[in-house]
């Protein structure tokens, strides 16, 4: 980890965290962390939201959302799991508000 605030982020994440994609899932906060710091560069499109009803982030681009995180927290209020969707046809089903976001 290189960018960003390091240790603020391993403080809210859980040990044994694990963030999935469609992708990949990765497990534990060293490597969710290294690899939510390559994502760095999309920090300033990134804007809080409920995701499902859950509390998240989504990034904008041109107005329309690219990507949603869904985050579950377990006691201690750290982050257990991150759910991340970038799929176009999945980010279409998902209900996204944006309750801080203004123009």
């Amino acid at each position: 980890m290189a960018t960003g605030d390091d240790d603020g982020l391993l403080a809210v994440l859980d040990p044994d965290v694990m963030a999935r994609s469609g992708a990949a899932v990765t497990t534990g906060a060293a490597a969710v962390a290294r690899g939510a710091s390559s994502y760095a560069h999309l920090a300033a499109a990134a804007r809080p939201a409920l995701v499902d009803g859950a509390t998240g982030l989504v990034v904008l681009v041109d107005g329309r959302v690219e990507r949603a995180l869904a985050f579950t927290f377990v006691g201690g209020g750290r982050i257990a799991l991150i759910d991340v969707t970038s799929d176009p046809g999945r980010l279409s089903q998902l209900n996204v508000t944006l309750p801080w976001f203004r123009n």
